[in-house]
């Protein structure tokens, strides 16, 4: 916020897990159970990573075995490994977590009782915004029930499976922004 002076009514963070105000105070935070942190790191295959870190609370970079994380990201050398991984933990933590691969082979893990989509939900609810007066875009496997769910548009370098429920393809967030104006 302060390295772009970009000023907002709420931020949506880590994947919808933390939802800030206009002031950056915290006003909607879900971590992962701590206990099932300690199952996942078990298999995160966290010797093969080439980078790792939690975010906590305000503290976008955390050790990921540090308590209250609302997301862990590891990033692998191979994309077929990132993506096992991530099949794995949603197969075994599907109850607790979501996992998601970003296309930079990484694995990224948020709590599965938000999302994106949910935590816009929270925002037009307590302004009793209409839901058809929401546009939202975005690139990646985390944005797709974002996407479904409020006016979606994609990026133009987006994850095929986003493309298929996208409205359309913009080059930026200024365009979609322009398009709707």
């Amino acid at each position: 916020m302060d390295k772009y002076n970009f000023n907002f009514d709420f931020a949506i963070i880590n994947h919808g897990a933390m939802i800030l105000d206009s002031k950056g105070n915290v006003i909607y935070n879900v971590n992962i159970q701590d206990d099932i942190v300690k199952n996942i790191i078990n298999d995160l295959k966290l010797e093969n990573t080439i980078y790792k870190f939690g975010s906590s609370g305000l503290n976008p970079r955390v050790d990921i075995t540090s308590c209250n994380l609302n997301k862990i990201h590891t990033q692998y050398k191979e994309r077929n490994e990132a993506m096992c991984i991530k099949d794995n933990i949603n197969k075994k933590y599907s109850a607790y977590v979501n996992s998601y691969f970003v296309p930079i082979n990484a694995v990224e893990i948020i709590s599965n009782k938000t999302n994106k989509s949910s935590a816009i939900s929270l925002i037009i609810n307590k302004l009793n915004i209409k839901k058809e007066n929401v546009y939202t875009i975005g690139d990646g496997y985390n944005d797709i029930d974002m996407i479904r769910d409020y006016n979606g548009y994609c990026m133009e370098n987006s994850v095929k499976e986003l493309e298929q429920i996208a409205k359309s393809k913009v080059s930026s967030v200024s365009d979609l922004i322009n398009n709707i104006n």
